[in-house]
């Protein structure tokens, strides 16, 4: 008599070993998602930050020793793209965050810190 098809024991360890391989490629791939998501969030602050030195170098009659840029300003006088969100949670919501602009202390000239804050 001629046989066609699997044992249950061949079909038992194939489970066994998709399963043994789901386990470790699993969690490895949800880290490297995670930290992904994290690295875009710094690029995204990053980028909303060096539109506030754009604007700040346009406007610099307004900055005095502390102002905060809010991103829907940024984005209304065409700094940053309408459309911005934080890439790991898809917020679109983030039109009062902002830049907070002061003068660094202890230096002779004048130096501008910059640094993206939540709200303004």
């Amino acid at each position: 008599m001629k046989k066609n098809g699997f044992t249950l024991i061949e079909l038992v360890g194939t489970i066994v070993i998709l399963s043994l391989a789901l386990i470790i490629v699993v969690p490895t791939v949800t880290k490297n998602v995670r930290n992904g998501m994290i690295d875009a969030d710094t690029n995204a602050k990053s980028s909303i930050e060096l539109a506030a030195k754009n604007w700040a170098t346009d406007n610099m009659g307004t900055v005095g020793e502390s102002y905060c840029v809010k991103v829907l300003d940024l984005q209304n006088q065409g700094y940053l793209d309408k459309n911005l969100k934080m890439p790991s949670n898809g917020n679109a919501n983030i039109n009062n965050a902002g830049v907070r602009i002061g003068i660094k202390a202890g230096t002779d000239k004048k130096t501008y810190t910059y640094k993206y804050v939540e709200s303004c």
